[in-house]
């Protein structure tokens, strides 16, 4: 029988479509997350098209930038007249960023464990160059 071992950075993914999926690589996700990421960028680069990660990035990015606005209107104080006003803009404020942080450093710690998977369930590719996807096909 045949024993197909494919080239870096392509898997055969479903039956009877050999070595056909090109992978994501571990890195790209991780430099795009590191860089990037606290918009959602990463699980856009990562969704394939699928539409649960398109969600996720989208909401990860409006968390970014609702903290992104809610950080001018707490330092700058826009309403001296209502305090109270401000103290909800504070408290957004710091819900917001520790939520996106932690998202953030959650997505590296992922991508790290190799438990980050693109859109379609599939393992990114890994970091070495002597993994065993560098083969060729071949008969036993």
């Amino acid at each position: 029988g045949y024993i197909c071992q494919c080239y870096r950075g392509y898997i055969t993914w479903r039956f009877m479509e050999v070595c056909n999926y090109e992978q994501r690589t571990k890195l790209t996700a991780f430099l795009v997350s590191f860089f990037t990421g606290i918009f959602g960028t990463d699980w856009f680069v990562l969704s394939r098209g699928e539409a649960r990660y398109i969600i996720a990035g989208i909401f990860k990015l409006i968390i970014s930038f609702g903290c992104i606005i809610a950080w001018p209107i707490t330092i700058v104080g826009i309403s001296e007249k209502k305090p109270s006003l401000l103290m909800v803009a504070e408290v957004i404020c710091v819900i917001l960023s520790l939520t996106s942080f932690i998202w953030w450093l959650t997505d590296w710690i992922r991508i790290l464990a190799e438990v980050f998977y693109d859109g379609h369930g599939v393992p990114l590719q890994p970091w070495g160059y002597n993994y065993y996807y560098d083969r060729i096909p071949y008969r036993l």
